[in-house]
């Protein structure tokens, strides 16, 4: 059963970094609807300092972060997602607007060396970033793809991948890092080891040629900022009429007493058969609530991040929810056995459904959520 609280919600920081805007007269040329994949290598090469420029020794993958993240900071209207990939790839975060998510712990924070499958698997990196798009024949989606290696592993070849991602109308940008020499050293807990240089330029240029993206050497910081800034002027900007209000959906899910994956069918169902709208995506244990995924236009990758709903995230690690006027134009729904609201949400008032995912059909449920959130 379904109850109408409009009692709630003092945090949802996820919600925060939301962009609203009104109707104009005349459409605008912009980057907006714009979504980007950037697949970060994180296998142990990357740990290599050859890139610093200073006093202050840096890898290639924080000097490549760093990057990454003036790149999505400069670049407000663009949806960002971001992979990583070693010997597997690994999906933090699908395209999203909440910048300051993918900034934080849970996001760029997510992309390191530590505990991954050692092994380059580019093919498989592209192909998982590939499905993380909505839309398949948009010209304004884009992967990013930055390496220091070749492809040693994986089920798929890096040039089958191409082919599969301009069928689907996907340009993929390939970036390969590191300074010129025949060997370079890292760093690991039993001392520095010295490896072999191993990246495979012809295929990065066959991968750029193929899917309509281009190709970059990114020696030194400055080559590597360039290039990446570089992508985005190479992706269309469109004219469009900016749409006029309309609530997106923040689904809270209360793991302490809620079947979670009658909840996740719920969620899946609602998706489904409902308008496009943006959707985010934020858990409570005990008296905590964080963000699980941030705000996001893609139904698609959205739908894959609920597959990790009861994958237990460290306290240190989870980003909190926090009080923002932007939730006037959110509507919550809360996923709660009990039908109680947190005691965080009782201090505002927005709009705010409690819902039992057991007392009734997922149909029926559905129904009151769509009326409720106006989503028929």
């Amino acid at each position: 059963m379904i109850q109408r609280n409009l009692s709630a919600l003092a945090l949802l920081l996820c919600l925060s970094h939301i962009g609203y805007t009104q109707e104009t007269e005349e459409p605008i040329k912009t980057l907006k609807g714009t979504n980007v994949i950037i697949a970060v290598d994180v296998s142990k090469s990357m740990l290599a300092e050859d890139l610093s420029d200073g006093d202050a020794a840096e890898t290639r993958l924080q000097i490549t972060k760093r990057s990454v993240a003036d790149l999505i900071t400069r670049n407000p209207d663009v949806e960002f997602g971001l992979l990583a990939f070693a010997g597997k790839p690994y999906v933090v975060s699908p395209p999203t607007l909440s910048h300051d998510y993918l900034l934080g712990p849970l996001g760029l924070g997510r992309i390191r060396c530590e505990g991954v499958v050692d092994g380059t698997a580019i093919g498989l990196a592209i192909t998982s970033a590939s499905y993380l798009f909505q839309s398949e024949s948009s010209n304004t989606n884009a992967i990013i793809l930055v390496t220091d290696g070749k492809n040693n592993t994986g089920e798929v070849s890096p040039s089958i991948a191409a082919v599969l991602a301009k069928k689907s109308n996907l340009p993929i940008h390939t970036i390969a890092i590191g300074s010129d020499g025949d060997t370079f050293m890292i760093q690991t807990p039993h001392g520095p080891v010295r490896m072999k240089t191993d990246y495979d330029e012809p295929t990065f240029i066959r991968i750029a040629e193929t899917t309509g993206g281009s190709f970059s050497r990114a020696k030194t910081i400055s080559e590597l900022e360039q290039a990446l800034s570089a992508t985005l002027t190479k992706i269309p900007q469109k004219l469009v009429n900016q749409p006029a209000d309309q609530k997106d959906l923040c689904f809270l899910v209360d793991l302490n007493n809620t079947d979670s994956d009658r909840a996740t069918l719920l969620i899946k169902l609602l998706l489904k058969s409902s308008p496009p709208r943006k959707v985010s995506l934020a858990l409570q244990k005990d008296d905590h609530i964080w963000i699980h995924t941030p705000p996001t236009s893609n139904h698609k990758a959205f739908d894959v991040t609920l597959a990790k709903i009861n994958k237990p995230i460290p306290n240190d690690k989870k980003t909190p929810l926090q009080e923002d006027s932007i939730l006037e134009k959110t509507s919550i729904i809360h996923f709660s056995e009990t039908q109680s609201t947190p005691a965080l949400l009782t201090n505002r008032r927005y709009d705010l459904f409690t819902c039992n995912p057991a007392a009734t059909t997922l149909t029926e449920a559905a129904d009151q959520i769509k009326e409720f959130a106006d989503l028929k």
